[in-house]
């Protein structure tokens, strides 16, 4: 003999595994749509005749600091090589301090 509560109950664990095979269809509907939507903005922003204006602004910063690099570096080899060149003895001079402060800083680091 089947009792109407149980009727009721079954009723209900149907309902409720109707419902969520419908929320787990939605959402990945709504995750086909999102990857869909991300590769239609990918398409187009790899597409050349169409660039944002942000885009060309930061292509033509771009350009300009190149161009002063450039002419800095021409600039530079006017001047005679061993003003360009540091001296061997700075170079010394500079190693000795990294070697000095490393070794500090491990001393105090042992501490």
């Amino acid at each position: 003999a089947v009792t109407r509560s149980y009727v009721r109950l079954r009723t209900w664990v149907h309902k409720k595994l109707r419902f969520k095979k419908l929320r787990k269809q939605r959402l990945l509907k709504k995750a086909e749509e999102a990857n869909k939507k991300q590769e239609q903005e990918r398409m187009q922003t790899q597409q050349p005749g169409q660039l944002n204006r942000a885009s060309i602004k930061n292509r033509m910063d771009l350009v300009q600091s190149l161009k002063a690099i450039s002419q800095a570096n021409e600039c530079s080899k006017n001047v005679p090589t061993s003003q360009n060149k540091p001296s061997y003895e700075t170079f010394e001079s500079q190693t000795k301090m990294v070697s000095l402060s490393t070794y500090e800083s491990s001393k105090s680091v042992v501490k």
